[in-house]
């Protein structure tokens, strides 16, 4: 018997075939247009990397220490400027700035990081002081001096994800915090006078300010390489992110 049906009175139905081996016509189901296009809405490869409720922890390596910089700047001009006659072979050595950071991702475009800051440096210079030896003759008495320290930051941050995709994730943040300084004078002589308060110099506040603009590249959903400029105790950075 043949009949009429109207023109778009219901949408065709899309079949889609089971896993199993019988060509039957209980192996079928039946999938509506607009079930089907939420599926493929939701395949991973249709999603960006930074969504709401996932946390990233990545950990890298930063240039140049600020930390150092900072405190060559107030040993040169301590020391140097007023006499430089008496200071030679200025060195100085650093490890790190090592970063670490743990991000939740509050929304699909703004997280909420906690960042963890350490370095720590090493500045020496000989001092030399005239003297005279046991036969009255005049000499130059050589004392090695310098100061070392350790800086850590502990600062809370909020990021806003300008450009995110399946690969790539660009961002910029600004953060404020805590900031630990320790640092120590030391010396070959152990009679030379130091006075801690005037003559080491010191970060006068205890706050970490950091503001930066990044870019995160993962080679899978859950591993990835990233990248940042600004100020962030170092000028520069780089190192690994895990997305979980």
């Amino acid at each position: 018997m043949f009949g009429f049906v109207e023109a778009n009175t219901y949408q065709n139905p899309i079949l889609a075939y089971s896993d199993s081996t019988e060509n039957t016509l209980d192996t079928w189901t039946y999938t509506s247009p607009d079930e089907t296009l939420k599926r493929r809405l939701r395949k991973p490869g249709r999603r960006n990397i930074f969504q709401q409720g996932k946390t990233f922890i990545a950990i890298g390596y930063g240039y140049p220490n600020l930390s150092l910089n900072y405190m060559m700047t107030n040993a040169m001009t301590l020391n140097f400027s007023m006499q430089p006659d008496l200071y030679a072979n200025f060195k100085n050595k650093t490890f790190g700035v090592i970063h670490f950071r743990y991000e939740y991702a509050m929304w699909d475009i703004f997280g909420l990081s906690f960042r963890g800051n350490f370095s720590s440096y090493d500045i020496s210079w000989d001092l030399l002081l005239p003297d005279f030896d046991n036969q009255g003759n005049q000499i130059t008495r050589k004392i090695n001096s310098g100061y070392s320290g350790i800086t850590m930051d502990m600062v809370f941050r909020f990021d806003w994800h300008i450009v995110t995709n399946m690969k790539i994730d660009l961002y910029t943040g600004v953060g404020l915090g805590y900031s630990l300084n320790t640092m120590n004078y030391y010396s070959s002589d152990e009679d030379l006078a130091v006075d801690p308060n005037e003559d080491i110099p010191h970060i006068s506040i205890p706050v970490a300010f950091e503001g930066t603009m990044g870019i995160r590249y993962f080679f899978t959903p859950g591993f990835g390489m990233y990248a940042e400029f600004g100020y962030a105790q170092s000028i520069a950075e780089m190192g690994f992110t895990f997305r979980f």
